[in-house]
């Protein structure tokens, strides 16, 4: 086994309250000085009509990049962010880790029902079945 140094990683986030859960689980098990690029996807559905505009999801966007520098505030990562668009986001996160040649994509599973898993597919299960990357997955905060 080769031991591989944690330089960069993916960090894939859907909104705020990820962005904090997040941003909390990576301060217990990611190593100070790690480049940690951030990455909101924003979704179009082909032929669809998305729920809304260009301009207010954007901004969304760069409110949970904000939520994620303010939970990370003091610590020595080198935090980037990018707003990526496309048509599956794992797809998306596989073409951002590959374009920035990251170390690891991590990512901290969302709660979610197993009806919306069967008939979305499982986002969770495919960043990790589907990549050709090492994942860290991140557990929850334990209350």
């Amino acid at each position: 086994m080769t031991d591989r140094t944690v330089e960069s990683v993916l960090l894939p986030l859907a909104n705020e309250d990820d962005a904090r859960q997040t941003a909390t689980a990576l301060r217990r098990y990611l190593p100070s000085g790690t480049t940690v690029h951030a990455l909101h996807v924003i979704e179009h559905t082909e032929g669809g009509i998305d729920p809304a505009s260009p301009s207010q999801l954007e901004a969304e966007a760069q409110e949970t990049f904000s939520t994620l520098r303010e939970h990370l505030e003091g610590t020595s990562y080198d935090l980037h962010q990018e707003v990526r668009y496309g048509t599956d986001l794992v797809e998306t996160v596989f073409e951002a880790a590959e374009d920035l040649d990251v170390t690891y994509i991590v990512f901290q599973p969302r709660p979610s029902n197993r009806l919306v898993d069967l008939l979305s597919g499982d986002t969770a299960r495919k960043l990790i079945t589907e990549t050709t990357r090492p994942v860290l997955v991140l557990p929850p905060e334990r209350t």
